[in-house]
Formats: structure tokens, C-alpha cells, sequence
């Protein structure tokens, strides 16, 4: 007789998830994870930074899907190291970037709650910065508002540490879940990016449009900048631009794009991504 609760279709589930975890796993071992690089820009599209989203292209399962194997690296313990293996990489490339000459920018590296909660995170960035002669201000920490408010004291504590040594701080999906913007004045933040189910209602809703403004005009009395982020519109890009807004980061003006696509993009056409352009590219 079948447990309760139990099914074929839950037992096939577990197994494939057990079977990505194992070559997750080994792709961590071996570096094998990339990494693309989301331009973040101004309104007249010019990069002012850039965010750095991992891939795995596995030559097993082919392409895996960030949706996929980051929740999974969460659940078997392995967020750690992939966030280790994506600041090492990110480092490297900003060192490859400034040897050959590239106009230097911030890059905004996502960090879990797992490894904020970590006592030697901070030892750890700083090694590898210094690995690959990287300065905090060329490196931006995106966390959520779970990373924060699961231990307010320790994360107090270490967000002070980073602005000190110079990194940049940003929370990074706001508006996801239950969001408390009075509570984030608490903290030393440097940037609030406003997510896309916001942003993407902001032309079709006044109450959305309205409560954006409202949070727009309390990051300005706290001297945070909004990030506002999945643009996908001319239309929301006018609109955030009337509020106040002064960076952007989406489809509309690029998509996350391989390294060298950077690289060869700011060779011919500089910092600047206008949207048209790069529609036809990607």
C-alpha cells in the first residue's frame, strides 16, 4: 500500500531533482558555470554598471535555467559555492576587461541570504578582490530584504563593514512579497531596485504608478537610488524617467549578454545601448 501523500509522478520529481543537484555539483567542482552580463543604464541608455547573472549550460542537460538550478543549489547546500565561483569569475573578468582597455563599470554580483549569513563572507570577497587587483567600488552586492531582516544585527553590522570598505549596497527586488521601505532606512543602503511587477504596471495602473511615485519620493528623502528594473517599454522608461528615475535595467534596452558581447559591443558602439539596436541584435 502507498504512503499518503505519495505519488509516481513526486517520486520522479525528487529523482530528477537529485540527478541536476549531483551534476550541479560537479559543474561546481569543475568551474564549469558562466556568467552574462546585464547592462544597467541610464535613460539615454548609456552603462553606468552591469549585473552579473549566472548560466549553466550543462553537456548533459543542455541549458539549464537559472529558475532551475539556483533554488536547487539553495536547497542542497551548494549556494555558497556558487556564489563563490560567480565572484571569482566576475573578478577575473573585470581584470581581463581593464588589462585590455574596456571602460570600467560597476558590476552588481546577486548575494543569497546563505551567504550573507556567513561569518567569513567578508574575508572572502576581500581575498578575492585582492586575487585579481578589483576595488569594492567596482563591485555592487545586490541582496533581497529576507537577507537583511533574517538576522538585522549581523546584517547591520556587515553592510556597514562593505560601505566602509567601499562596495556599493542595493536590494534587489523590492516590491516581491510584503516590502516595508520605512524599515529599509534602518539600514546603509545605496541603491533600491524596484521589481518588474511593478515597474510593468506603472502604464497601466494609477494606484501601481502612484504607489511607485510614493516609494520613488521616500528613496529621495532617504539619499537612496532607484533602480527601476525589467523595463521592457519606451512608455515605462518615460514614465520612471518623470519620477525622478535615473537608471534602468531590461529587456528594452538589452538583454543579458556572454562577455565578449560586451566587450564587442563598447568596441564598436561605446557605452551607449539604444534599444533599437540592440532588438535587432539579440
Amino acid at each position: 500500500m502507498p504512503l499518503s501523500g505519495y505519488n509516481e509522478k513526486q517520486s520522479q520529481a525528487f529523482i530528477e531533482k537529485y540527478e541536476i543537484s549531483m551534476l550541479l555539483d560537479e559543474a561546481l567542482l569543475q568551474g564549469d558555470l558562466s556568467v552574462h552580463y546585464q547592462p544597467k543604464v541610464d535613460a539615454t541608455g548609456q552603462c553606468i554598471g552591469l549585473e552579473a547573472l549566472a548560466r549553466w549550460n550543462s553537456p548533459i542537460l543542455g541549458n539549464v535555467s537559472p529558475v532551475v538550478f539556483i533554488p536547487i543549489a539553495e536547497e542542497y547546500r551548494m549556494v555558497s559555492r556558487l556564489t563563490d565561483l560567480i565572484i571569482q569569475k566576475v573578478c577575473a573578468q573585470i581584470a581581463d576587461w581593464t588589462k585590455t582597455g574596456l571602460p570600467s563599470v560597476p558590476v552588481a554580483i546577486n548575494i543569497s541570504l546563505i551567504d550573507f549569513s556567513q561569518t567569513d563572507f567578508m574575508s572572502k570577497l576581500v581575498k578575492y578582490l585582492a586575487d585579481f587587483n578589483v576595488k569594492p567600488p567596482q563591485i555592487e552586492l545586490e541582496l533581497t530584504e529576507t537577507s537583511l531582516e533574517a538576522n538585522q544585527a549581523h546584517s547591520l553590522k556587515l553592510m556597514q563593514t562593505l560601505q566602509s570598505w567601499g562596495f556599493t549596497i542595493s536590494v534587489d527586488d523590492f516590491g516581491v512579497g510584503y516590502s516595508n521601505i520605512a524599515r529599509l532606512a534602518d539600514y546603509p543602503i545605496n541603491k533600491l531596485k524596484l521589481d518588474r511587477s511593478l515597474i510593468s504596471q506603472v502604464t497601466s495602473s494609477t494606484r501601481q504608478k502612484s504607489l511607485v511615485k510614493a516609494v520613488h519620493v521616500m528613496c529621495e528623502e532617504l539619499d537612496i537610488k532607484c533602480v527601476a528594473e525589467g523595463v521592457e517599454t519606451q512608455e515605462q522608461v518615460a514614465i520612471m524617467t518623470q519620477m525622478g528615475c535615473k537608471e534602468f535595467q531590461g529587456f528594452y534596452f538589452a538583454k543579458p549578454m556572454p562577455a565578449e558581447n560586451f566587450a564587442e559591443h563598447v568596441s564598436r558602439h561605446g557605452l551607449v545601448f539604444n534599444a533599437k539596436e540592440m532588438t535587432a541584435q539579440l
